[in-house]
């Protein structure tokens, strides 16, 4: 007789391992479609009329690279491509394999009735193991991103606002200009080695900003942390670690993260430069940040200093070579969006195996060991485990 929780372990077994095949061909679907956008949004950047366009610097490009693959995964799994289905497995159904053992006390009259002892396994389990296996993994990386934010978060939450330092005052100038009115949050901090922009209405300064910049070196600078408020860079920093910790195993999201933020910087630059008309004294600004900061910004919002060196040579050439030129149009990213949206659609979905049976245990093979010579026929055997058939066979 089979205990009561493994019953139910049979009973919830179907259930969850087309659950987890599920799950795992959705993640081999966005594996497939984010390699295509993100590939495609390199090459649309890297051509001749992207270069001309100055795609790379648009961060709605690589915004969709990194969002695209989860949204139409998701769609693609209920609705089936152009393109078909890939399965990636051959037919995978449950199955359970009862082993029952019927042992009887040496020396016993053919009147004694053997006990049964009955083992079950299940298959196939990997599906259920590598799901489990990502759960743990992504806990750990959403974890490891929540405890950043929250130290982040709790970094600024003792510091006091800044109400009537010339940072202010030039702060409320650049809202003028820039016609934004709702009210932004300013912390002077002696931590920061960089001007950082958090959320949509919390911007921090060095304490060097305020002791080493002149007005105009604050009007810029508060006017590129402001653009990130405002084009909620720092919002779509935190999505983009989020979906690398989700999608682990795709490393390209690492890279469409990085073009994305750097694409952000120029973006910023352009809009600071539109409100003050200052573009030497930015770059002025730039190169200053640059001798502050010792070590690679760790911090998960959009900072004034990029990490990579190339980055930052751009900017500034671009900052005072000429003023820098406007964003592509909304209808040259909307197209560019439109056309990599066609492209990622007819890419296939993939797929664990192919579906059979009614939804439940599709077979179950039953194996009877004897530790008798011979079972005689006249041994009554009981069993109230109905789902078993018991056979007598004799060893050899």
């Amino acid at each position: 007789m089979l205990p009561p929780f493994v019953r139910v372990l049979l009973d919830l077994f179907p259930a969850t391992l087309r659950v987890t095949a599920g799950l795992l061909a959705w993640l081999a679907t966005y594996a497939i479609h984010s390699t295509v956008l993100i590939v495609s949004a390199w090459c649309i950047a890297a051509s001749p009329l992207g270069r001309r366009l100055r795609l790379s610097e648009s961060p709605d490009l690589w915004r969709f690279a990194l969002v695209g693959g989860v949204i139409s995964a998701t769609c693609l799994t209920l609705f089936a491509p152009v393109s078909g289905t890939w399965h990636l497995l051959s037919a995978m159904a449950a199955r359970a394999d009862y082993q029952v053992v019927m042992r009887t006390e040496s020396g016993s009259s053919f009147s004694s009735v053997p006990t049964l002892a009955t083992r079950v396994t299940l298959h196939p389990l990997w599906p259920i193991i590598v799901a489990g296996l990502w759960t743990l993994i992504v806990a750990a990386g959403i974890g490891v991103i929540a405890v950043a934010h929250r130290r982040l978060r709790r970094l600024f939450a003792f510091q006091e606002q800044e109400t009537n330092s010339i940072a202010r005052n030039a702060l409320t100038e650049i809202q003028r200009r820039a016609g934004v009115t709702r009210a932004i949050v300013l912390r002077v901090m002696p931590a920061l080695e960089t001007p950082v922009a958090i959320g949509q209405r919390l911007i921090g300064l060095p304490q060097r900003a305020i002791e080493e910049f002149d007005l105009p070196q604050l009007e810029s600078v508060l006017a590129h942390e402001l653009a990130h408020l405002e084009r909620r860079d720092s919002t779509w920093l935190l999505l983009a670690r989020l979906i690398e910790a989700v999608f682990f195993f795709q490393p390209l999201n690492r890279l469409a993260r990085r073009r994305m933020v750097e694409a952000s910087e120029f973006a910023a630059d352009r809009w600071a430069v539109e409100v003050t008309a200052q573009p030497i004294t930015l770059a002025r600004c730039l190169a200053q940040v640059a001798g502050w900061t010792t070590s690679p910004p760790q911090l998960l919002a959009p900072t004034m200093m990029e990490r990579r060196s190339s980055a930052f040579v751009g900017r500034v050439r671009r900052l005072t070579t000429a003023m820098p030129e406007r964003a592509p149009s909304w209808t040259t990213r909307v197209s560019i969006i439109v056309a990599m949206s066609g492209l990622v659609l007819l890419a296939p979905r993939a797929a664990i195996g192919r579906a059979q049976g009614s939804g439940g245990v599709a077979a179950r093979r039953v194996i009877v060991l004897t530790h008798d010579a011979m079972v005689d026929e006249r041994a009554g055997v009981e069993s109230r485990d109905t789902s078993v058939v018991l056979l007598r066979v004799p060893d050899r």
